[in-house]
C-alpha cells in the first residue's frame, strides 16, 4: 500500500511516462490521488483531471 504523503517530482513522472511510451507504444498518464494528471505523453492532458481515477 502506498504512503499517503508520498511525493515524486513532476520532472521524474514525465521521464517515467516518456520511457514507458517508448517501450509499450501507448499514451501514458501519471495522476495524483485526486485525479489530476501531472505527467502525460499528451501535453494537453497535463494539469487536467481524470475523474475515473479519483480515490475515495
Amino acid at each position: 500500500m502506498m504512503k499517503e504523503n508520498f511525493h515524486i517530482s513532476h520532472s521524474l513522472t514525465q521521464m517515467i511516462v516518456d520511457a514507458a511510451k517508448e517501450v509499450i507504444g501507448k499514451d501514458i498518464n501519471f495522476m495524483q490521488s485526486d485525479g489530476e494528471i501531472i505527467a502525460s505523453t499528451d501535453p494537453h492532458r497535463i494539469n487536467s483531471f481524470h475523474y475515473a481515477k479519483r480515490v475515495k
